[in-house]
């Protein structure tokens, strides 16, 4: 097998200050069954690392399917197709957040960072109850988040390019007039991904509410 037949994760535990706590998520990590053919397992100070075979066994509508996962991470199972996804990281982040809930640990986030293609650093962030409640999601309610979660992500991008090319043709007084002058933005969306029986205007607005307050703080901080 080649090294591009392989992958690695790092979960790194520095931000916590409990050795008990260190202790037994380092115990557990070595207990954590992972669907990956093969898998590599080393702890080195507060970085736990696993080295894994990108092929694997995955579930697609409570099927058993033997797939190559996608390099990307993903923290939790919200997708239906495998193969499209990195089903290997997102049942070894079910398991850790499983095990640190029921262990009465502090409430607490996985996340990732990574590039885009223009350079910039995106992050993706997700509590642990989150990946458990969608592990326990029915198969229509998976669908029905993603497609919500598709359509955040459609809208939230859409607003910040229009921001930043609005604020790269003005001059710093000219920015702050025209932040403060109403909206009229039109955010188009792909039909391809709501239902017939979607209600597009309360959709959308519910969107619009959870992402205004860190737009407007964007804006702020520009």
């Amino acid at each position: 097998m080649s090294e591009d037949e392989y992958s690695c994760i790092e979960f790194s535990l520095r931000e916590y200050t409990s050795d008990i706590e260190k202790n037994k998520i380092k115990d557990f990590f070595f207990k954590i069954k992972t669907r990956s053919l093969i898998d590599f397992r080393s702890i080195e100070n507060d970085t736990l690392k696993i080295f894994y075979n990108k092929r694997a066994l995955g579930l697609e509508d409570g099927r058993i399917v033997l797939a190559n996962a996608r390099d990307k991470i993903s923290l939790a199972e919200n997708f239906k197709v495998a193969k499209d996804n990195n089903f290997i990281s997102s049942h070894i982040c079910t398991q850790f957040a499983n095990f640190m809930l029921e262990s009465d640990m502090k409430e607490d986030f996985f996340f990732y960072r990574y590039m885009l293609s223009n350079g910039a650093i995106n992050e993706k962030k997700m509590s642990m109850r989150e990946i458990i409640q969608i592990d326990k999601m029915t198969s229509e309610q998976k669908d029905e988040a993603k497609r919500k979660d598709e359509i955040r992500n459609m809208a939230n991008e859409e607003v910040k390019q229009e921001l930043s090319l609005n604020r790269a043709s003005l001059n710093p007084e000219e920015n702050e007039t025209q932040i403060l002058k109403p909206s009229s933005s039109t955010v188009k969306f792909d039909s391809a991904i709501l239902k017939n029986d979607t209600d597009l205007n309360t959709l959308v607005k519910s969107l619009f509410d959870e992402c205004e307050p860190l737009l407007l703080k964007e804006v702020g901080a520009s």
